[in-house]
């Protein structure tokens, strides 16, 4: 058995010719008719609360008080007092108490820390029962219930996330605090 043809493969219809392929239209293109996916909801809503938290905070590790900025007891922490908004959080990472998968209360301020990696990723991951402990001293254990309840009533379907509000509401909370903002269309905050 031979692998090379003898005659060559015709097409019993010709290619059709096409024009260029439609370029994909993002969230901050004005021709966009589509309303964002849920994935595209949840980035824009985790961009907002990640500034909120980062800069609506004095940038130093709320566990361990570590943080790359030194911050001087007698002047008072302000936004416009940072050298730029890339310097002081390149080792503080955007934290949550009860774990992001739970959308009903993934964007809630109570719910969001601002720790180091190594209190992030190595104390908080590996001993979840002492973050627990740790976190209900923090917010209080009523909070820490409150929360667990509200997380618990999303998993069970109780409680369904809006997306339009959430953002609304978190752009508000940033605007009041001042954070910088990501790019948003408007039409998504009317």
């Amino acid at each position: 058995m031979s692998l090379t043809r003898k005659t060559p493969l015709a097409r019993r219809t010709p290619l059709k010719r096409t024009g260029p392929k439609p370029r994909k239209v993002g969230l901050n293109n004005p021709k966009r008719v589509k309303p964002p996916t849920k994935t595209e909801w949840k980035a824009l809503c985790d961009d907002l609360a990640r500034n909120t938290c980062r800069y609506g905070r004095p940038p130093i590790c709320e566990r361990c008080g570590r943080g790359p900025m030194t911050i001087d007891e007698d002047v008072p922490y302000t936004f416009a007092s940072m050298p730029s908004p890339s310097v002081p959080f390149r080792q503080l990472q955007w934290a949550h108490i009860h774990p992001r998968g739970y959308l009903a209360t993934r964007w809630e301020e109570s719910n969001c820390l601002l720790l180091c990696v190594s209190c992030h990723m190595v104390w908080a991951e590996s001993h979840p029962l002492e973050f627990d402990e740790w976190a209900k001293e923090k917010i209080g254990e009523q909070e820490w219930w409150r929360l667990r309840q509200q997380a618990l009533a999303g998993a069970r379907g109780e409680m369904k996330v809006d997306y339009p509000e959430t953002l609304k509401r978190l752009h508000a909370r940033a605007v009041e605090l001042g954070v910088p903002l990501p790019k948003i269309p408007a039409r998504l905050l009317a």
